[in-house]
């Protein structure tokens, strides 16, 4: 970050980082912070976010559209820094939950410009991972009263043993940030990272050795590096998103 963000300074201040990001990240009142991170990243009208992160954190989503009827196709090609990822409570496996993200599913909504009819399968793919993989677990849904209501029996076991397999690149858990409490820009966040068998606890301006959470208790974001390994390496229980769900072949 140091090495980003322009400062006079010998070390980074949170608070230079803030103003660069920009309103309403200069407020005194707490942000959110995948908002904040994904202002650092991409930017807004009023800044230009960061090249060198967007470097470090780009992917291709495509978005693979086939009609049930008469199997026209087509491809929406988009590039992002942060995927996505819905909360499946049955689901304890982070591979599991991304495997649910990218099956094929039904859009019953679409009209197939060739044929008419309203059946499309579609399935997202990514392609061309970077050095750093985001992740960011949707914890917020829209509750009875349709106001946003925390998810808090999300549990993921064995979190920092399993690496992920994207578009035949392996990805080792590098560190990950906590919510506590009751809404994004509510509560607490701390984060916990990965250094060699260590794992350390940032908590404000403490930080310590630590355990990892029963159950990864509060996991709201999680960042994994690059680990240099191809797909074939990738021991049998990680899984591998690319290679064990049936693949529609992108058209363009």
């Amino acid at each position: 970050m140091a090495s980003i963000y322009p400062t006079t300074r010998a070390a980074l201040l949170t608070q230079e980082v803030r103003i660069y990001a920009g309103p309403p990240f200069t407020n005194v009142e707490q942000q959110n912070a995948q908002e904040f991170l994904n202002r650092l990243i991409t930017g807004s009208e009023m800044t230009e976010g960061s090249p060198v992160l967007k470097q470090m954190t780009q992917f291709t989503e495509l978005k693979v559209k086939v009609c049930n009827s008469c199997n026209h196709q087509f491809t929406i090609k988009s590039h992002g820094h942060m995927l996505q990822v819905p909360i499946v409570e049955s689901e304890k496996n982070i591979n599991r939950m991304l495997n649910h993200l990218l099956a094929q599913s039904t859009t019953p909504d679409l009209r197939c410009s060739n044929c008419g009819k309203e059946s499309y399968r579609e399935q997202i793919q990514i392609k061309n991972p970077s050095n750093f993989l985001i992740l960011h677990l949707q914890l917020w849904g829209k509750g009875a009263k349709k106001q946003l209501v925390k998810n808090t029996n999300l549990q993921l076991n064995s979190l920092p043993s399993t690496d992920l397999a994207v578009d035949g690149i392996r990805y080792r858990l590098h560190a990950v940030l906590f919510h506590h409490g009751e809404t994004a820009k509510q509560g607490h966040y701390t984060a916990i990272v990965r250094s060699g068998k260590k794992t350390i606890l940032a908590d404000d301006i403490n930080v310590s050795s630590c355990r990892w959470p029963n159950g990864s208790a509060g996991v709201y974001m999680l960042f994994y590096i690059n680990t240099g390994a191809k797909q074939s390496k990738v021991p049998q229980e990680t899984g591998d998103l690319s290679s064990k769900l049936p693949l529609l072949k992108p058209r363009y």
